[in-house]
């Protein structure tokens, strides 16, 4: 019917940008603590005998704006999950309205409440898994240009949140301490990478991300399976009552 074929549609669109969302919200996270991680790592490296680099005013900054991001990239992936479950029950509960003589004739037929509200739950999660499927496939076509556009605007994201004595710092490290520390060669990485990481792109591939395809799938599944189910279930309950009392 047509009303099916919309609503799968519209199911459809809203489970491909969750994904597409999700993901690389998820990807950047993972990037910004990677570079947390090593920001620190290498500030122990080069400062284990004093510790007195930590105290600098510019690399707490920089500490805090990637710890920062690291948790407000995780605050948007709980936030994707909320939203992507709300529409999903919103599109579900306008697509019962109009599935209402369908539903009865089910009843009709002997089915049970349980029964229907499952095979439109399962209806969706298999929706779902199609669209999980086409989505991982194309990105895995195309994973070496996507991580790339997710480094860029990851780098960004991470410039914009820079203050302006720190963007200042970021064209032309004048601190001595630090000048010092690279003349003596006591590490071989430059000020700029180690205040605001490397720019080259990684030579990362979209397997090392498995975890989070794997959590996408089994989310997104439990989230289309309970936003399909719940409404379909009172839905039913409410024809059992009105109809055939």
């Amino acid at each position: 019917m047509r009303y099916h074929r919309v609503a799968a549609i519209i199911l459809g669109v809203m489970m491909t940008l969750f994904l597409l969302f999700s993901l690389s919200t998820l990807i950047i996270r993972d990037f910004q603590q990677v570079a947390l991680n090593l920001f620190e790592s290498r500030l122990n490296l080069i400062d284990l005998p004093r510790k007195t680099l930590k105290q600098l005013p510019a690399l707490q900054q920089l500490s805090q704006i990637r710890s920062g991001l690291v948790k407000t990239t995780g605050q948007i992936f709980v936030h994707s999950l909320l939203v992507f479950g709300i529409v999903v029950f919103i599109i579900n509960t306008v697509s019962l309205l109009k599935r209402r003589s369908e539903l009865i004739a089910y009843k009709i037929a002997g089915k049970g409440s349980a029964l229907v509200s499952w095979q439109i739950a399962l209806e969706n999660v298999f929706l779902y898994l199609l669209f999980y499927l086409g989505v991982v496939l194309v990105l895995i076509c195309f994973q070496g240009t996507y991580l790339k556009v997710l480094e860029k605007i990851n780098q960004t994201v991470f410039q914009q949140q820079l203050p302006a004595t720190l963007k200042t710092l970021q064209q032309h490290i004048t601190n001595q301490q630090l000048d010092q520390i690279f003349k003596n060669q006591i590490t071989a990485f430059n000020g700029h990478n180690l205040l605001f990481g490397d720019t080259i792109a990684s030579q990362r591939t979209l397997a090392d991300y498995d975890r989070y395809l794997l959590a996408l799938l089994w989310r997104g599944c439990l989230i289309v399976f309970s936003a399909s189910y719940l409404p379909a279930l009172c839905y039913n309950w409410y024809l059992n009552r009105k109809v055939f009392r």
